[in-house]
């Protein structure tokens, strides 16, 4: 599987913004990440094509690569996809091995909000007692 020439990169992000998540393909998202990592690396997404070809249908990806693609995904889908727990190092290392760790995400039910504790400032200071505390 290769990157769908017939696309621009626009078009691509624009399909992705008017699907839900379950309605993605594999090909959607495999394009979706190799254009997030053309932009990474500063080449074109043609450019990413080639090397695709001549890696055999797959190129090596690093984490920051990975990480930055999952979130773009995420944001454009409006779904959290990949948790930290997910994303151990052997599934970020090709393009196609995070594609398959997305499309599992994708199939899989959404995942529940991450609530972040609230902060309250209704602590109580401990200080050891002395006379003069009692008074």
């Amino acid at each position: 599987m290769g990157i769908t020439s017939t696309k621009s990169v626009t078009e691509s992000r624009e399909h992705l913004r008017l699907v839900s998540a379950n309605q993605l393909t594999k090909d959607d998202i495999k394009n979706f990440i190799s254009a997030k990592v053309a932009e990474i690396r500063g080449c074109t997404y043609e450019d990413i094509g080639q090397e695709i070809a001549q890696g055999g249908g797959n190129i090596e990806l690093d984490s920051l690569e990975a990480v930055a693609a999952i979130a773009s995904l995420e944001s454009r889908i409006g779904r959290e996809l990949a948790g930290a727990e997910d994303l151990a190092p052997d599934q970020l290392t090709t393009l196609d091995a995070l594609t398959d760790l997305i499309v599992r995400q994708v199939d899989a039910p959404p995942k529940p909000k991450r609530d972040t504790p609230k902060r309250t400032n209704d602590r109580k200071i401990h200080r050891p007692s002395t006379d003069a505390n009692r008074r």
